[in-house]
């Protein structure tokens, strides 16, 4: 009976009283302190957002930018190393995109073959005027091909989408990778415009969009390969006649 009593005198005094203020409770406050913007909403940004990182040579390092966010993934990232303030008179910069290597299953965007200080290698190339992108994709376990290209493929045009932002110039860049990363910066490069390799429409800014219809938007057709693995095997895009020779095959 008194635990009775207790949780009804308990459900009164927590009820509100007409015509009487309300304290707002201590979430209430936090709540209205807490300024929340349209990039925290996008893409998921914390108080941890907007670290830079200071290399050699003048060059500025912005880790774990968020390019592609996908419902039930987590979210796609790369790290951009921007060249000494001393090249912004010379106009736009051309960008580099970098895509690690790992057997499609693992690696990262600050690792590669034998270097010990990948994202040093990687500023020093940012030294010489270039912006430079080091990207992460989902790997096989975690998503099917074609989802690494996509991948790729959306990075590449969140880059053009921010070319003012970070003074690059959107229609001189290149990808660049090594190994399983060599044949994802490869397949970028030979692949503009076929509809199964593109990005998800949800995961691409609407300026991007608008730019995947024009052919000069597409991924860059220059890259550059280490240890990649490729295999492109031509195929005509009409029967071919009963009787006519075989059609030319490259692998």
């Amino acid at each position: 009976m008194k635990t009775m009593m207790a949780l009804a005198w308990l459900c009164i005094a927590g009820a509100p009283l007409a015509g009487t203020a309300q304290a707002a409770s201590v979430g209430e406050r936090i709540a209205s302190q807490a300024d929340v913007g349209e990039g925290v909403q996008a893409v998921g940004l914390d108080s941890f957002a907007n670290v830079s990182l200071a290399f050699p040579g003048g060059v500025t390092g912005l880790p774990n930018v968020t390019y592609q966010t996908l419902p039930g993934y987590r979210p796609m990232t790369l790290d951009l190393f921007l060249p000494p303030e001393s090249f912004s008179k010379a106009g736009p910069r051309p960008w580099v995109m970098y895509v690690h290597g790992g057997g499609w299953v693992m690696g990262g965007p600050r690792r590669s073959g034998a270097y010990s200080d990948w994202p040093k290698v990687l500023a020093s190339l940012a030294a010489e005027g270039y912006v430079v992108a080091s990207v992460g994709y989902r790997f096989s376990r975690e998503a099917p091909f074609p989802a690494a290209i996509q991948d790729v493929k959306a990075a590449i045009r969140w880059l053009r989408v921010n070319a003012v932002k970070y003074n690059l110039d959107p229609a001189r860049g290149m990808t660049w990778g090594q190994s399983a990363g060599g044949h994802l910066a490869a397949l970028a490069a030979v692949t503009c415009g076929v509809p199964a390799l593109e990005p998800p429409p949800r995961a691409t800014s609407r300026p991007a969009l608008r730019a995947r219809k024009e052919p000069t938007k597409s991924p860059t057709a220059s890259r550059a390969r280490w240890r990649g693995t490729a295999c492109m095997t031509w195929r005509p895009r009409t029967p071919r006649r009963p009787g006519a020779p075989p059609r030319p095959r490259t692998s």
